[in-house]
């Protein structure tokens, strides 16, 4: 398994919260709200596409309407794969900064 990239992380955990409703707006929309981080729609769907290829989600067609001129919602879901990921990823980031408070961060600021 690849170490993840931190926008694959961030993407995943959107996707993760997002349960049944994860595709491509929603996932933009959430990553702006919660990280403040913008990603243009190129970029998104060119992570999403690597997430795909890696194996960490599955892609699946859902309905379409006429205000998507006939094309029909991908919707994105962990896979077991991308499960373990965010589970490694957890596991580095606490590793990581294991000992290493907000508060000893702030006091080494002065």
């Amino acid at each position: 398994m690849d170490k993840l990239t931190k926008n694959e992380e961030i993407f995943l955990i959107a996707i993760w919260r997002l349960e049944d409703r994860a595709y491509g707006y929603l996932i933009r929309r959430h990553i702006l709200r919660e990280f403040q981080q913008e990603f243009s729609i190129g970029h998104l769907y060119s992570v999403l596409n690597q997430l795909d290829r890696k194996g960490y989600v599955s892609k699946n067609e859902g309905g379409s309407n006429q205000s998507r001129r006939g094309k029909p919602k991908i919707y994105y879901k962990l896979t077991r794969e991308g499960i373990m990921a965010l589970k490694a990823a957890r596991r580095a980031h606490d590793l990581i900064w294991n000992g290493i408070s907000m508060r000893a961060l702030e006091e080494g600021e002065k």
